[in-house]
């Protein structure tokens, strides 16, 4: 059997029936939840986000047997809320499609692994965009303190990077709870992809799963910025769209 995953993509016949069957139905409860009460006017906005992460996932690097590309559904979520249980499935399904991006028979599966992480995205960004946070000079002393002194090394320029670029785009917040949410959203499904493969493989993916969790870190970083800058810049010049129901 051969394993080909496209970033968090799993691909058919990698999952026994259970867990591909089951993630059929946790989709299904997702994407009723998502067109509760959908209102018309919601769905121009709906399909611009779901043609943006489409968009984002045609680029991808390899990584061995599995590759990483944007996937920002931390930045779906903070936009649309519970919306991304629909506009997300849909994506998903236009990458098996068109791209070639996963299996039909793991569709379910690969949308609630992205979908759930989307929705905590949302979450955290609305429940602490206004909330006081630990400051940047503490959290590094406190990850430091946890894992190794010599993180200090590699924490410091980004501390410093990081207060240049708050002063020039925070908001009460906006921009510490948009990295979170957008950083946390990668490694959150990365966990989750990971954490399937291994316990609902057909055969032995713990080293894939490993590898895939490496291999997304350096994502969650980079899309922590880009949903950061995002939502700094549509709350400077669009705060409505950042209005969404949760």
């Amino acid at each position: 059997m051969r394993l080909l995953t496209l970033a968090v993509h799993i691909s058919d016949s990698v999952l026994r029936w259970p867990w591909w069957t089951s993630g059929y139905v946790v989709a299904t409860v997702l994407i009723l939840i998502g067109i509760r009460r959908l209102r018309d006017h919601e769905i121009p906005r709906i399909a611009l986000i779901t043609a943006a992460s489409f968009v984002a996932s045609m680029i991808h690097i390899r990584v061995g047997p599995t590759s990483v590309h944007l996937l920002l559904n931390g930045l779906v979520g903070v936009i649309l809320g519970k919306r991304a249980c629909v506009a997300i499935p849909v994506a998903i399904v236009l990458q098996a499609v068109l791209l070639g991006h996963g299996g039909f028979q793991t569709l379910g599966v690969n949308a609630v692994v992205i979908t759930l992480p989307a929705l905590f995205a949302g979450w955290f960004f609305h429940a602490n965009r206004h909330a006081p946070t630990m400051g940047v000079k503490e959290a590094a002393l406190a990850v430091s303190y946890v894992l190794h002194p010599a993180l200090l090394l590699v924490l410091a320029p980004l501390l410093v990077i990081w207060r240049r670029m708050e002063k020039n785009w925070n908001s009460d917040g906006v921009f510490r709870a948009g990295f979170v949410a957008g950083a946390g959203a990668i490694i959150l499904t990365a966990v989750l992809n990971s954490a399937v493969l291994v316990a609902g493989g057909e055969e032995d993916w713990h080293v894939i799963a490993s590898l895939i969790l490496a291999a997304h870190l350096p994502l969650a970083i980079i899309e922590g910025f880009v949903v950061a800058f995002a939502v700094s810049f549509l709350m400077s010049v669009q705060p409505a769209l950042l209005r969404c129901e949760q």
